[in-house]
């Protein structure tokens, strides 16, 4: 049988999902938006008799941020719970994290965010008839593809 080379449409914002867990309870974030992206350190080093530098990279971490509507104070209430365990200097609440995608083919795509810490956010209020949003931002040591059933 040949391969189809019908051509699948672009994922679209329902196609993917990021889900932060935190001391092993999924937290309830509907988010409108994501992002995902590499720390890393540019190195170039010049090499005589060349024409151009040789270039290279060494990844330190990821970092990326996520947009919700505020339903409640809950993700507020979250990161104040991590904070309050490292004030106290007692084991760090563990976080997790993890991107699934649907792409329009049938399959499904995980990766799991890796030692996630969920850093700082930015709470804004608008006009009365706007709904609130909240940012917050994090990074993870590693990301990894997940095998997904």
């Amino acid at each position: 049988m040949a391969a189809s080379t019908k051509i699948l449409p672009f994922m679209k914002g329902k196609d993917g999902k990021l889900a932060v867990i935190q001391d092993r309870v999924r937290l309830p974030y509907d988010t409108k938006t994501y992002s995902i992206k590499p720390n890393v350190t540019k190195l170039n080093d010049g090499v005589n008799g060349e024409d151009r530098d040789r270039l290279d990279i060494v990844l330190n971490y990821y970092e990326g941020s996520f947009q919700m509507y505020l339903k409640d104070a809950q993700v507020i209430r979250d990161w104040l719970a991590a904070q309050a365990a490292r004030d106290a200097r007692t084991a760090p609440l563990e976080q997790e994290g993890g991107v699934r995608f649907y792409p329009n083919n049938g399959t499904r795509q995980s990766f799991i965010l890796v030692d996630l810490i969920l850093d700082d956010f930015d709470f804004s209020s608008n006009e009365r008839g706007a709904n609130q949003m909240i940012t917050v931002n994090f990074r993870c040591g590693d990301l990894k593809e997940a095998k997904t059933l």
